[in-house]
């Protein structure tokens, strides 16, 4: 046996008929076949090559993807409509309640068709 850090985010293996798994940092008692099975896959981390925290990997940015634009901010709930869309089969009240939630006051949302409400806030699912 080895105790070896796992590099990957995920590592499965069989050991002794039983499935096995280990995540990104773990360190785990690992059988030398399988070592020597999975080495040459970079899966096994050792020095310098110890992953880092997974948050940290999260926050740190990309350098391959330094130049993209982001197009809205992912913990910003304010952007974009609120709540599911409601079926195109579903009751007036529930297009009324989704138009309100989504900014319309409810005499303007009461005073449309159920047929203007979906034009209005998006088809919705059949």
């Amino acid at each position: 046996m080895a105790e070896k850090t796992i590099s990957h985010a995920i590592f499965e293996w069989f050991e002794d008929g039983v499935r096995r798994w280990a995540y990104r940092g773990e360190v785990v008692d690992i059988p030398e076949s399988v070592v020597a099975q999975y080495d040459r896959f970079g899966v096994f981390a050792s020095g310098d090559d110890l992953p880092a925290p997974l948050v940290e990997s999260i926050t740190t940015p990309d350098p391959f993807i330094a130049d993209a634009v982001m197009v809205a901010d992912p913990t910003d709930i304010s952007t974009g409509p609120k709540g599911p869309v409601p079926p195109k089969a579903g009751l007036k009240e529930l297009w009324v309640e989704y138009a309100v939630d989504n900014g319309m006051t409810e005499s303007d949302a009461e005073a449309l068709s159920k047929q203007e409400l979906i034009a209005k806030f998006g088809t919705g699912s059949d």
